[in-house]
């Protein structure tokens, strides 16, 4: 897999530790926030649902890889927010894979198609009302002002005495 060059972070030698994690936790926690916009919206796009998952757990692995630059309060905040959404968000996509698989495999037996599809269509219904949580934590973030805790996150990074050079 080719490595993204927009996630590469190139500085020149003696960068401050703070200036060189900011740029890769700024790029995570804005993708994440844009991969639970577009979950948390009408679509029942399974691929969404997806995204949010894989862009919660790399901004999790970052503030992970920068936890010593950063206050232990505002990293808790996001920790403890970013598992709850990649925790709901898994439950969706669970119901998403299971669906997709059973409507792709055929019926066995005599009789099994009108069952199979009874269930298929109970775990549609299902993955529309798993979003529904998605929303919610999506509303509970903007009410909690994700965008200005964000900005209060990277500009105390490095701020307790840890801006070494890289």
């Amino acid at each position: 897999m080719a490595v993204q060059s927009s996630w590469l972070v190139v500085e020149q030698g003696r960068t401050p530790a703070a200036r060189v994690a900011r740029r890769p936790l700024r790029k995570r926690l804005d993708a994440g926030w844009t991969a639970l916009q577009a979950a948390a919206g009408d679509s029942p796009d399974a691929e969404r649902v997806h995204r949010l998952r894989v862009a919660t757990r790399r901004t999790l692995a970052a503030i992970d890889a920068f936890a010593e630059l950063l206050p232990a309060g505002k990293r808790r905040w996001f920790e403890k927010r970013l598992r709850r959404l990649r925790r709901t968000a898994g439950a969706a996509r669970d119901l998403d894979v299971l669906t997709d698989r059973l409507g792709r495999e055929p019926a066995t037996g005599p009789g099994s198609a009108s069952p199979r599809s009874r269930l298929v269509a109970m775990l549609a219904r299902q993955r529309l009302a798993s979003r529904a949580p998605i929303r919610q934590l999506h509303d509970e973030l903007v009410a909690a002002d994700w965008h200005a805790r964000t900005e209060r996150l990277l500009d105390a990074v490095g701020k307790r005495g840890h801006d070494r050079p890289y």
